[in-house]
Parts: C-alpha cells; sequence; structure tokens
C-alpha cells in the first residue's frame, strides 16, 4: 500500500508537470515567431525586426505568456486605421505586443535598439526588462510620454527570445511604431549605435555652427541680409534635427521633456520655411515677390502660435497641412532658381543643384514618414550637401563683396588724398582771393562813406543807394574776413592776445550796436550781469568777435519775446556767459550740425540765410581760448548758448599769452556793419502814375527789396515792398489786389513756399501770377516751387531785361485773362437785354390787341416806371434780402455788396454827371488803366456782377466808395439813408 501510494503520487507528479509544460509550451507557442537561425551576426550586419507581431489591445498582459486572443500587427505601420476587437480604432488607446525570436546556436547575445515612439513603451525580453521610454498607461493622466532612443543587451543563452512590448498613445496624433526595431551582434555595435550618433551629432553641430557663423557675418556686414537668414534657418534646422534622430540634445539637455522637445519640433520646421524663403528672396532679389515672403511668414507664426497654444493631440494634426504649405513653398523657390539660372545669375547653376539636392531628400522623408516609401531617413545627407554648397556660394559672395570693398578702399582713399589736396588748395585760393578782394572790397567802401560825408547836393534817392552800396561792401568785407579766419584756424595760425578783459563793459557795447536791429520787432534785449564780477583772461578783440556772432544770431531767429546776455560767476573760478532767448529754437537732431563750417539755419525745410561761418569760427575761437561753446535748445521755445572763460586769477598753462597781430576783422568793422543807418527800410514807393499796375516784392533782405524796387519803377510799375511772408498775408485783405507778386523763398518765420501756398488758396495763376525770384537753384527746389503754386521762378543773381520780360510776359497773360472774363460777362449781359427785349415786344404785341378804354390813365402813366424798374438795380437791401429767402447768408453778402457798389455808382453818376471810371480815380480807392485811349476800370467792374466778384471781396474798399460818395455828393435823406443801410449790412456780414 505504501509502495503503491509512493507509485501513485510519482505518477501524478509527473502527469501535473507534464500538463503544465505543454499548457506553458502551447502558449509560447501562440507568439508569432521571426526565425533569425540563419542570419549571420558575425560582421557589422543589422537586422531589422519588420515582421508581424500579435498584439492584444487596451491591457498590458504577462511579459512571458500570451494570450490567446492576438490580433496581427505590422511592424512598422501606425495602428491609426487598424480596426480592434470592440470596433474602435484612431491613434489613442494602450496595448502589448509579442514576438518570438529564434536565433543562431552559436551566439552569446545581441543588442536591440527602439527608436522613437509616439509616446511611451516599455520593452521585455525572457520576462525581463530591457527598454524603458516614458511610462505607458491605460489613460492619458497616468502617460508619461518619453522620447529618446534607446538600446539594450540581450542574453542569447535560450534559442528562443520571448519580445513583449507594453506601449501606450495618448498624445500624438499617430500610434503605434512607425520605426523599426533593430537587432545586431556585438560586433555591429558600432553600426547600430555609435555610426548614426556620430553622423546626426555632427550634423547638428555642422548646423548650429553654420548658423552662428552667418548671423556673425551679417553683424559684421549688416547688408549681407542673406547671410543673417541663412544663418537662422541653419539654427532652427540644427536645432530640430538635434531633438530628432538620435536625440543627441535630449540626451544633453534632460530640461528637454517629450512636451518641450515636440512642439519646439514643430515650431523650428514651420519657421525653417519663411526663413529659407527669405534667404532666396535676398540671394535673388530681382525674382523675389516681397507679398509672398510676408504671407509665408504669416502663416508660420499663426502654425508656432497653435502648437504653443494647443494640446499635442490637436498640434500635431498641423503639420499635415501645413506639409502642403511647404510644397507651395519649394515650388516658389524652384521658380526663382530656374529664372536665375536661364537669366545666367551668378552661381545660379550651384544654387539650383543645392535647392534640387536638400528638396528631393526632404520629399523622400516626406514619404518615408507619411509611410508612403519604406526607404532610410536621408534628410541629414541632403542637408548637408545643401549646407556646403550654399555655404560655399555664400563665401564666394562674401569674398566678392570683401574684394570689392578692399577696391573701393583703396579708389576712396586716392580720392581722399586728391580731395586733401583740393581742399588745401581751396583754402589757399580763398586765402589768396580774399586778401585780394580786401583791396577792392576797402575802396568802394571808402569812396561811397566819403561821397555821402562831402557831398551836400545828391539826392534822397541816391544817398539810400550809396548806402546800400557801403553796406553791401561791409558785409562782403566781414565775409572775406570770416573766410580769413576759418583757414588761420584751420592751419593753426590764428593767434590769440590774451589780457586782462571786463566783461561788463564790452558786452554793453555789443549790445548797444545791435539793439537797432530790433527796430520794429517786440523784442527786447536785456543784460544780467552781477555788479562785482572778475576779468577774464581772453583776447578781447576775438570775445568781441564771439559777442558779436551769438547775440547777432538771437536777433536774427527771434521775431518776438525777448534776448537776455547773462553773466555768472562759477565756483571753479570761471565766468559763465549765456545768450538766452525765444526765438525758433534748434532741433536736438541738428544740435551737432550748426557749429558744420557753411551750415546753415533751417526752419521746416527753409534755409534761413547768412554764409554758415559764424557758429563755426565762434566755436573754434573759443576753443583757443580752452572753453567750449554748447547749446541747450527747445523747438519753437528758444535756445540759450553759453560758455565759460577763465578768471584773471587762474590762468592755465596751456595758454599762453603772445604779441597781438594782425587779424583779419576788427571789432570797429563788425559794429560799423550793424550801423542801423545803413539798413534801408522796406516801404511803399510812392507810385509815378495812378494808372500803373502795381507789383508787390517780398524779401527779407532790404537791399535786395530796394534794387527790386528801383528796377520796377524803371519799368514804370508800381511797387510795394514788404520784409516778411507775414506782412504780405496780412495786407492783401487791407489793400488792392496786385497784379503780381515777386517772391524769395529764403525768408525767416514764414517761408516763400508757404506764402505762395497761402496766396492761392485766394486767388489763382491767372489772377494773380507769383514770380519765385531766389538764390536756389537746384532741381528739387524748382520743382517744390511750381508744386508750391508759383508762376514762374527767376534764380539770382538776374539780370533787368530778364526781370521786365518775365514781369510783362505773365501781367499780359493776366490781362488777357481778365479781358476774357469781362468779354464772357458782357456776352451773358446782352443775351440776358435781348430776352428781355423780345419779352417786351411780346408785351407790347399783346397790349396793342386790348382796348385802351379797359385801363385807367394812371396805369398807362405808371408802365414804363415799371418797366425801367424791371431792368434796375433796387435800391433797397431789405427787400433784396427778402425776395431770396432760400438763400444762404454768403450768397446774400455777395448779392449786397454786388448792389452796393451798383448804388454807389448810380448815386455818384446822378449827382455829379461823372462815370465810374472818375469816381475810381478821384476816391483812390480802384485802380484806374488806359486801354485804348480810355480809362478802364478793371477792378470796379468786378464787383458790379455776383458772376466775376472774386472769391473773397475786399468789402472794406466797398465801404470806403460809399463814405466817399456820402462825403463828396449832396445827397437826399432816402439816398443817404439806403447807402447807410448797406454799410451797416455789409459790417454785419464780416461779423
Amino acid at each position: 500500500m505504501s509502495f503503491f501510494n509512493v507509485k501513485t503520487r510519482s505518477a501524478w507528479l509527473c502527469l501535473v508537470i507534464g500538463t503544465f509544460i505543454g499548457f506553458y509550451s502551447a502558449h509560447l507557442s501562440a507568439a508569432p515567431l521571426l526565425d533569425l537561425s540563419g542570419a549571420d551576426f558575425s560582421e557589422q550586419n543589422v537586422h531589422p525586426l519588420d515582421t508581424e507581431w500579435g498584439i492584444i489591445w487596451n491591457r498590458f498582459s504577462s511579459p512571458t505568456i500570451v494570450p490567446e486572443t492576438t490580433q496581427p500587427y505590422v511592424i512598422p505601420s501606425v495602428w491609426n486605421n487598424v480596426v480592434r476587437p470592440d470596433g474602435q480604432q484612431g491613434p489613442l488607446g494602450a496595448a502589448t505586443l509579442y514576438l518570438d525570436l529564434k536565433l543562431p546556436k552559436n551566439i552569446e547575445g545581441v543588442y536591440l535598439k527602439l527608436s522613437d515612439l509616439p509616446s511611451a513603451g516599455v520593452v521585455w525580453a525572457n520576462g525581463i526588462k530591457v527598454i524603458e521610454q516614458g511610462t505607458p498607461a491605460l489613460s492619458a493622466e497616468l502617460e508619461q510620454p518619453g522620447y529618446s532612443s534607446k538600446t539594450a543587451y540581450i542574453s542569447a543563452k535560450q534559442e528562443r527570445i520571448r519580445l513583449a512590448i507594453h506601449t501606450s498613445n495618448f498624445h500624438y496624433k499617430e500610434g503605434g511604431f512607425w520605426s523599426s526595431l533593430l537587432i545586431t551582434g556585438p560586433s555591429g555595435l558600432n553600426q547600430l549605435v555609435t555610426l548614426p550618433t556620430i553622423l546626426d551629432s555632427a550634423l547638428t553641430v555642422l548646423l548650429l555652427i553654420f548658423g552662428g557663423l552667418f548671423i556673425s557675418l551679417y553683424l559684421a556686414r549688416k547688408k549681407e541680409t542673406a547671410a543673417l537668414f541663412f544663418g537662422c534657418f541653419c539654427l532652427a534646422v540644427g536645432f530640430r534635427n538635434g531633438i530628432t534622430g538620435e536625440h543627441i540634445l535630449n540626451n544633453l539637455l534632460p530640461v528637454l521633456t517629450w512636451n518641450i522637445s515636440e512642439r519646439l519640433e514643430y515650431i523650428c520646421f514651420y519657421i525653417s520655411v519663411p526663413l529659407f524663403i527669405a534667404f532666396v528672396n535676398r540671394l535673388y532679389p530681382h525674382y523675389q515677390s516681397h507679398k509672398t515672403e510676408i504671407v509665408f511668414s504669416a502663416i508660420a507664426v499663426t502654425f508656432s502660435i497653435l502648437t504653443l497654444a494647443l494640446h499635442s493631440t490637436q498640434y500635431t494634426l498641423l503639420a499635415i497641412p501645413y506639409q502642403a504649405i511647404a510644397s507651395v513653398a519649394v515650388i516658389y523657390i524652384l521658380r526663382i532658381a530656374i529664372l536665375a539660372f536661364l537669366h545666367k545669375r551668378k552661381s545660379a547653376i550651384l544654387f539650383g543643384l543645392s535647392c534640387l539636392i536638400f528638396i528631393v531628400s526632404f520629399i523622400l522623408d516626406l514619404l518615408t514618414h507619411n509611410m508612403i516609401l519604406q526607404l532610410p531617413m536621408v534628410t541629414e545627407w541632403g542637408v548637408t550637401a545643401f549646407l556646403i554648397l550654399q555655404a560655399w556660394l555664400l563665401n564666394q559672395r562674401y569674398a566678392f563683396s570683401l574684394t570689392n570693398e578692399e577696391l573701393l578702399s583703396e579708389r576712396l582713399q586716392r580720392q581722399n588724398i586728391q580731395l586733401q589736396k583740393i581742399d588745401a588748395m581751396k583754402d589757399d585760393f580763398l586765402a589768396q582771393t580774399s586778401h585780394e578782394l580786401r583791396t577792392p572790397i576797402h575802396g568802394i567802401s571808402a569812396l561811397s562813406d566819403l561821397v555821402l560825408k562831402q557831398e551836400q547836393n545828391i539826392d534822397k534817392d541816391s544817398q539810400t543807394n550809396l548806402r546800400l552800396i557801403h553796406s553791401s561792401s561791409i558785409r562782403l568785407a566781414n565775409l572775406v574776413n570770416d573766410i580769413l579766419d576759418l583757414s588761420s584756424i584751420k592751419h593753426n595760425n590764428l593767434k590769440l592776445s590774451l589780457t586782462s578783459v571786463s566783461v561788463a563793459p564790452l558786452i554793453e557795447q555789443v549790445t548797444t550796436s545791435l539793439r537797432p536791429l530790433l527796430k520794429g520787432r517786440p523784442v527786447t534785449l536785456q543784460t544780467k550781469i552781477p555788479d562785482q564780477i572778475p576779468n577774464v583772461m581772453a583776447d578781447e578783440d576775438r570775445l568781441q568777435q564771439i559777442l558779436f556772432n551769438l547775440i547777432g544770431n538771437a536777433i536774427k531767429f527771434t521775431s518776438n519775446g525777448h534776448i537776455n546776455v547773462i553773466v555768472e560767476q562759477e565756483p571753479n573760478e570761471k565766468l559763465k556767459i549765456s545768450i538766452r532767448d525765444t526765438g525758433l529754437g534748434i532741433d536736438h537732431s541738428e544740435t551737432s550740425e550748426i557749429f558744420e563750417a557753411y551750415k546753415q539755419g533751417q526752419q521746416q525745410g527753409e534755409v534761413l540765410g547768412g554764409h554758415g561761418l559764424g557758429l563755426t569760427i565762434t566755436k573754434d575761437l573759443l576753443s583757443l581760448h580752452n572753453s567750449e561753446l554748447q547749446v541747450r535748445s527747445i523747438p519753437g521755445h528758444g535756445s540759450t548758448f553759453y560758455f565759460t572763460l577763465d578768471t584773471t586769477t587762474y590762468l592755465p598753462k596751456s595758454v599762453t599769452a603772445i604779441t597781438k597781430k594782425d587779424t583779419a576783422s576788427t571789432a570797429e568793422d563788425r559794429r560799423e556793419t550793424y550801423r542801423p543807418d545803413m539798413i534801408p527800410e522796406a516801404q511803399a514807393q510812392q507810385p509815378q502814375s495812378q494808372h500803373a499796375l502795381v507789383v508787390w516784392a517780398v524779401d527779407d533782405e532790404p537791399i535786395n527789396l530796394q534794387i527790386i524796387q528801383n528796377q520796377l519803377t524803371t519799368f514804370g510799375y508800381q511797387c510795394r515792398c514788404f520784409s516778411s511772408g507775414q506782412q504780405i498775408l496780412e495786407a492783401l485783405p487791407e489793400y488792392e489786389q496786385p497784379d503780381l507778386v515777386l517772391l524769395d523763398i529764403m525768408m525767416p518765420g514764414m517761408s516763400g513756399l508757404e506764402v505762395c501756398r497761402a496766396i492761392r488758396k485766394q486767388f489763382s495763376a491767372l489772377e494773380l501770377p507769383i514770380i519765385m525770384l531766389t538764390a536756389l537753384q537746384q532741381t528739387q527746389d524748382i520743382v517744390q516751387a511750381f508744386e508750391a503754386g508759383a508762376s514762374d521762378y527767376i534764380t539770382k543773381p538776374y539780370n533787368q531785361p530778364e526781370l521786365h520780360a518775365r514781369v510783362e510776359a505773365h501781367l499780359k497773360a493776366s490781362l488777357s485773362h481778365e479781358l476774357a472774363q469781362n468779354n464772357e460777362r458782357l456776352i451773358s449781359e446782352l443775351e440776358a437785354k435781348e430776352q428781355l427785349e423780345t419779352r417786351l415786344q411780346k408785351l407790347e404785341s399783346v397790349l396793342s390787341h386790348l382796348s385802351i378804354s379797359q385801363f385807367p390813365d394812371q396805369t398807362s402813366n405808371q408802365l414804363p416806371s415799371q418797366t425801367a424798374n424791371e431792368s434796375s438795380v433796387s435800391a433797397s437791401p431789405e427787400s433784396d434780402i427778402n425776395l431770396a429767402p432760400g438763400l444762404n447768408r454768403a450768397t446774400k453778402n455777395r448779392i449786397n455788396l454786388v448792389k452796393a457798389a451798383r448804388l454807389a455808382i448810380r448815386v455818384w453818376e446822378k449827382h455829379t454827371g461823372k462815370t465810374k471810371a472818375s469816381l475810381a480815380e478821384e476816391s483812390k480807392i480802384w485802380r484806374v488803366y488806359i486801354d485804348g485811349g480810355s480809362i478802364k476800370t478793371r477792378t470796379l467792374d468786378k464787383y458790379l456782377n455776383e458772376q466775376t466778384l472774386p472769391k473773397n471781396p475786399r468789402w472794406r474798399s466797398v465801404i470806403k466808395t460809399i463814405d466817399f460818395v456820402l462825403l463828396n455828393c449832396d445827397l437826399e435823406e432816402t439816398e443817404k439813408s439806403e447807402l447807410t443801410s448797406y454799410i451797416s449790412l455789409i459790417e454785419q456780414s464780416q461779423m
């Protein structure tokens, strides 16, 4: 029994063990088998595990026991379209995959490499975990995606190796395995891991280095914008390459998690497209489309923002439409390459070849990535070839630019040497010429002054002209002296005679000499000097010259307000002198330019006059005094020029007092320049004839006005002169309209162009011609003048016959236009008269058929009176307005002006028996002209018809005419009342 029991137990044990082994063996055989027993693992061979695997959906099964319900799944492929047992499909989900490997018997172990997974996965070999990428899970909340490429060693002691993979995807647009699992023997490890890592690292480093290199080239040479965009493109592609493939940057920088790396990968892809387009556009700008670049840039920015804002399952879907956009960009780039090749542009063949290599590799990898083709990734090789060719191309371009720059630099150096020689010759010429000019200038000045003092019988006009000659010669002498001073300073030949100078009397002397220049202007010139101030160490003549320049400039550019000369004691044994004004001010961007030689003051683009040497010489003279001229200014609020001088208690060693030498200019000369009796006032010249045409002249130089006035008077014209644009604009409503205006462009305050625009708002070119009379000769100046409304343009210096011819031509054209208007008005009046006569004839015909007995006698007596009244102008202003209640106020005012002028003329003719021409001539309110032997009143005639009435009628002239009639005619009370009513209505309309 005991034996039986032992035997029985042994049998049962064997049965159980056999059953378990059979059951286990049956389940092991359920996994697909990949037989690699005949494969060669001795060489550097890599074998892909591309075969059918068994898959269990939505659970993580045991890595050793394969369930019976497996479903076939081919690696590599995505599982988006695979239908699962529950009928579901899509990229999201989890699964367990199985595969049995049969290896050669003589191999001890193999290396397994797992490339990218969509999200996370763990690989088991015979129940041992060998590779882990992230943490797979059955839900998105628990899953932790991983992003790396890993390799593991698997022992091959057993003939079969069971591989199991737990994988999940809840973060990417595609699930499954898009890359092959690779296996190799010990000798193939370099081929499997080392070589791809080296190639990927080399390409990443190469891209990043190229990016930094070309950006640095751009920083060194800002014009090479192609290098900037190519460098940025290299950085974008290089960074993307570093976080894909072998994940070089992920292994180096653990901070680059799956979430960060995935977003950066997409953003780098998006921005690389517009960067490359921008690079190609800069390389061949002849064929670029700026709008195309903007569109692609906007699309890239939009996709990048969406990538940052959306979840990974959403933003990863954006790659598909952007691939289509990138394809359009490829077509655009190919178009430029073809056009460059056809037009034989430089390096077009090399550029086209590099683009072709890159585009082909890009398309192949795009097809491989979308599982259309089964090819190895070749982008790195295409990018490498592209980079080498493009780098060589840009290097050639940069080398060509450097060569050109060197050639240009050498050429500029030669030209600079030549210009320096020419400049030295110019300085010598100016110095020699100036010295030669001083003798005749002195003769002109001395002789004109002598004639003025000795000749007592000279008429007033000749005296004025002699003073102008004397003043002009002094100004010319000062200009010559300034040129000599500047030349002396430039060649270090100007020496100072330093002495102890009292500042207060010197400032008072200068301000007293300059104060007459403020005559007629609301500007006060004041000094603020302490009672006790020390003397300064300076050259007295040069200090006086400095003060004349600075205070004279302040007077020149200040139209109202005040000018203060302030002296202050500084704590460091210095004396500070400031000239503060409330003038135009200087823009901050121009403060450094005003001290340059021949730079003239400007306002609103107009040069304000002068020769541009005063501040330059002043600054240089102060430098010789170991001082510096400084300025503070606010445009529209004035400027302050100030400098400091050493007091006599402290004398720097760098300044040495020397013997006073002969200088180019003296203070006496400069005081002579500003003598008030040498500056003629611009006044309206009394006309020689009441019938002469009137010309208004505007110039800020009194000498120019005097010359123009003399010339116009010689031509037989009346001339009225104005020294500023504001004066003529204020005079236009007050005086009778001139026949022509001569206008200077360069004037302080309001430029000639602004004055011309303002006049053109009131008068057309035919109504009032404007001739620009200026020293500006550039084409752009002439164009600006005609754009402002000028009728003609004469450059200074001009000759008298030219001025006469042009003035006369424009006056004739204006007169012809006015005569044409008058003819049109007369024609319209004749037509109206014919219509009235026709109506009267019809009325007379009707009346002739009626019986006279049907009308009272008084009716027949009143009929002619009524008919006359129909053709005459009503004398009642109130009835005139009430007759047209629908008219606006402006129209009623114009009607009242016309009716008032008609009434005044009718009353004048009635009580004096004289004509309207006599009224115009005797009142001196309206101009008269002699045409064909008879006196004409062109201007007054315009006020007798509403159609010819000027746009801006001079209503004061109409009132003055009525007043003249009231004073010079013995009128009835009703007539006085009617005229007075019109005066009231006109005045009220202007309020």
